[in-house]
């Protein structure tokens, strides 16, 4: 069954169209109705409606009236939670997504009506978070963000809607990947944006398990090792042991048919391992396989694999038997390449811990040894020079940590001259100062394996 109307029976003025259906409304005969609009000439100065939708109610009908350039501008299979859509005639600013139902059980509700001022506090709250990193994608009202320390990933969303019934915002946050979700962090942002930005709904039923915030999360993993060697796992194995138990990752890493969560899960287990007793992780048969191991991870064609392997390298790096192989190696060049790279604002997020890891090792490297560094950055063929006289991608870099350990890489490489220009002998001395050791709360080489 089909209706056919000729708009132009219409008056002018009328933006609606009514449609009144005094059938009985049943599953067999609403497959066959359908609603055909023969004309839209004559509403081409109409506005089309603010959400821009086909409504049903039981049998009313509100149809759109729209003109080609407008149907055009509008259609989307999901414009209403697109809010890059406004009229150009008036040039108005996007609007904010209204608040639909289901769009996450992490909630936090903002007593403010003004947009502009909800933005501003969320970026506020969100630049306190030291362990996410987080880009503002401003046509969407969205943050995405993302949590990286040492083998413990996660990525979230923020998304900001306004509430028509209650006059307010909220902010909707989703957790779209992790890899451990026992180890908190995704709670732990949620209880800061609540206790900065505003409340939970009371109603909700997420609300009643929120965990006061004055009690932080304890780590999953703080039961399975103890520093005096009691607990889980307090037999000490031998060193053939450890190295016979270590085998298997550098299988996965080296075997030609592996999967590319192989090779994640791999360097996933080298960031753990490098948090066990120092007296294996010194071994030199160990030492020499896992160097090698770091060194194809980086190369890597999959980024999560080679977002873990810098951040198992920087770990590795700070034992000082460990320098001399990162620095005759082309793991100084993956770092180097990781510093020079400026990403796009809406995808900064997902490289700047990556990025700060590898500017904080390359600038402790330049520190304690800045004639080998870029001696070997320039045998590697690395445009040093090229990069320290670019201040462009240096002023571009938006994370202030990143900026500031790439500031210290030119300043101490600034005045070494050319190994082309040098005939300065380099003496080779790989000791590190342990105050220039990178801040990681992963530095637990005293720990029994």
């Amino acid at each position: 069954m089909s209706y056919s109307y000729d708009l132009n029976e219409y008056d002018n003025d009328s933006n609606v169209l009514e449609v009144l259906d005094d059938l009985e409304d049943n599953a067999a005969e609403l497959k066959f109705r359908s609603i055909q609009l023969n004309s839209r000439d004559r509403f081409e100065n109409h506005n089309p409606f603010e959400d821009g939708l086909l409504q049903k109610n039981n049998n009313y009908f509100m149809i759109e009236k729209t003109n080609h350039h407008q149907q055009q501008l509008y259609h989307h299979p999901h414009h209403h939670l697109k809010s890059q859509i406004c009229n150009n005639s008036n040039n108005r600013p996007p609007t904010c997504p209204l608040l639909s139902f289901g769009i996450s059980k992490s909630q936090v509700i903002i007593d403010k009506s003004n947009v502009d001022d909800v933005i501003s506090a969320i970026k506020i709250c969100l630049g306190l978070i030291a362990d996410f990193d987080f880009s503002y994608i401003d046509t969407e009202f969205m943050w995405k963000g993302k949590y990286l320390q040492s083998s413990n990933c996660c990525e979230v969303q923020l998304n900001l809607y306004f509430d028509q019934l209650n006059k307010n915002h909220v902010l909707a946050v989703r957790k779209m990947k992790t890899d451990n979700p026992m180890n908190g962090c995704f709670h732990q942002l949620f209880l800061k944006l609540v206790s900065e930005l505003g409340y939970v709904n009371p109603n909700s039923s997420s609300s009643s398990s929120t965990t006061p915030l004055n009690s932080p999360l304890r780590s999953p993993y703080q039961s399975f090792y103890s520093k005096d060697g009691s607990g889980f796992h307090s037999k000490k194995p031998t060193d053939q042991e450890f190295l016979d138990g270590i085998q298997p990752i550098f299988m996965m890493i080296k075997h030609k048919d592996s999967t590319v969560e192989s090779r994640i899960q791999a360097a996933k287990m080298l960031c753990d391992v490098s948090g066990k007793n120092i007296c294996y992780l010194e071994l030199e048969a160990f030492r020499t396989e896992c160097v090698n191991a770091l060194k194809a991870l980086l190369n890597d064609e999959d980024a999560d694999v080679r977002q873990y392997a810098v951040m198992a390298t920087a770990a590795f790096a700070e034992l000082p038997c460990y320098v001399e192989l990162i620095l005759h190696s082309s793991i100084l060049v993956a770092m180097f390449e990781l510093v020079e790279s400026t990403p796009s604002h809406s995808e900064a997020y997902a490289t700047a811990q990556v990025r700060r890891t590898a500017a904080s090792l390359l600038a402790i490297l330049s520190k304690s040894h800045p004639y080998i560094v870029k001696a070997e950055l320039e045998k590697q063929h690395c445009d040093v020079e090229g990069w320290l006289k670019n201040t462009s991608v240096l002023s571009r870099e938006e994370d202030l940590r990143t900026r500031e350990s790439s500031m210290s890489i030119r300043t101490f490489l600034a005045d070494i001259p050319s190994i082309k220009n040098s005939s300065i002998i380099i003496e080779d001395d790989y000791s590190i100062d342990s105050d220039l050791m990178l801040p990681s709360s992963s530095s637990t080489h005293n720990l029994i394996l």
